[in-house]
């Protein structure tokens, strides 16, 4: 589904510079790929080729002037296409065999640039396969790239996926199964409340946090308000490129902070529904979740006293002098957000980054001083420095 594939040249509509690429390198790239059959189509057109094995692989070119654009409608339309035309297309006057089909009928979804291994996908359909109940299963995902951004994320993502993720399995169901790389079965899709309300269109501003900034992770909350389990297999890995500047960072998290918070607002507003249809959501989980919503909420305050425990360290400022410099930068980004253009904002946001970047630097220089000055070693806090060095140093002995 290639979201964006049209541009106006010459006052002729034609295909953009991303959409040649991805055709010339399916040219030079794949040795006995057959000459595509170009199909006009409503909302722009379709390319099919032939692989060299025999698959068929279909290219829909999306003209966003002629069809509602962005990830969700894409989805949108390729399952009403793979579940509403073709699966049901093949059983029309039986509707019972039409549902086991649908049982064993699973659906792949990926990102353009994902990078998988046979066996992750053998994983996931064994995971799925074992449990009727599983409505979709998620692999591990792996950021690579190059640049800061992308260290910091290995380290985000860790957490998200060895930690987070392992948690919500063993505990519930998973609140989000990425659709870079997760396999849904056709049934769950096809149930009431699923796909036909996932095809929804935003009218509030709740709704366009929920449904616009965050289309996998709300799927999934319709799934699990069905009674349906989303699984998580560590063992399935897949890789894909993270942002490696700091505009594409800043709009990806901003996205997906808002669509996280709302999504959970609504599974703990609709926690008795949830309780009631779906085995797999106990109470510890709903408290659980309620737990890291609490805990999501406070995260900015934390960080607040941390910068303010830092100016009073390493610059020996009192209380008061350093609570207002930690609060004064936040209030004046929370200011230029509200009146200014999102590149604008970029721009302030790296800027700020470097000055906290370099202030936990300072902190840290200094927090290892005064463990060293007043033999507090085996305090909380040179309790977990000498954890962390020990950890990266091993991290570190082993091959990647």
């Amino acid at each position: 589904m290639f979201d964006d594939a049209m541009t106006i040249k010459d006052g002729v509509t034609v295909l953009n510079h991303y959409a040649e690429q991805l055709i010339h390198l399916l040219d030079t790239e794949i040795s006995g790929l057959s000459t595509p059959t170009k199909i006009p189509t409503p909302y722009g057109g379709q390319l099919v080729y032939t692989l060299p094995g025999g698959s068929k692989l279909a290219i829909h070119l999306k003209n966003k002037t002629l069809i509602r654009h962005k990830k969700r409608w894409s989805m949108v339309q390729y399952m009403y296409y793979l579940l509403g035309y073709r699966l049901m297309s093949e059983f029309p006057d039986n509707e019972l065999r039409m549902m086991t089909a649908a049982e064993n009928t699973f659906i792949l979804t990926l990102d353009g640039d994902v990078y998988f291994e046979p066996a992750s996908i053998q994983q996931l359909l064994d995971e799925i396969l074992s449990n009727s109940k599983l409505g979709v299963v998620c692999g591990r995902i792996h950021p690579i790239g190059q640049g800061l951004m992308v260290w910091y994320q290995r380290f985000e993502y860790a957490i998200a996926h060895w930690l987070h993720k392992t948690a919500e399995s063993v505990m519930g169901v998973v609140l989000c199964t990425p659709g870079a790389f997760s396999l849904f079965r056709a049934s769950a899709l096809m149930d009431k409340n699923v796909m036909k309300k996932y095809t929804e269109v935003a009218k509030t501003g709740k709704d366009i946090l929920q449904r616009e900034q965050g289309e996998d992770r709300w799927l999934c909350t319709l799934l699990l308000q069905q009674g349906h389990r989303c699984g998580y297999v560590p063992t399935a890995s897949a890789q894909t490129y993270a942002p490696e500047t700091m505009s594409e960072f800043f709009n990806q998290r901003r996205r997906w902070a808002l669509s996280s918070i709302v999504n959970q607002l609504d599974l703990l507003i609709s926690w008795k529904n949830s309780y009631l249809k779906n085995r797999d959501v106990s109470l510890a989980y709903v408290i659980f979740q309620a737990l890291m919503m609490l805990s999501t909420l406070i995260g900015p305050a934390y960080v607040l006293l941390v910068i303010a425990y830092a100016n009073m360290l390493v610059f020996h400022h009192d209380i008061d002098m350093a609570y207002t410099i930690a609060i004064v930068a936040p209030i004046f980004y929370t200011v230029l957000c509200t009146f200014t253009e999102s590149a604008q904002q970029i721009r302030v946001a790296g800027i700020m980054a470097i000055y906290y970047g370099c202030l936990m630097l300072v902190y840290l220089v200094g927090n290892i001083q005064q463990l060293t000055e007043n033999e507090i070693l085996w305090s909380p806090t040179g309790l977990f420095l000498f954890c962390k060095c020990i950890y990266r140093s091993t991290r570190l002995s082993k091959p990647i």
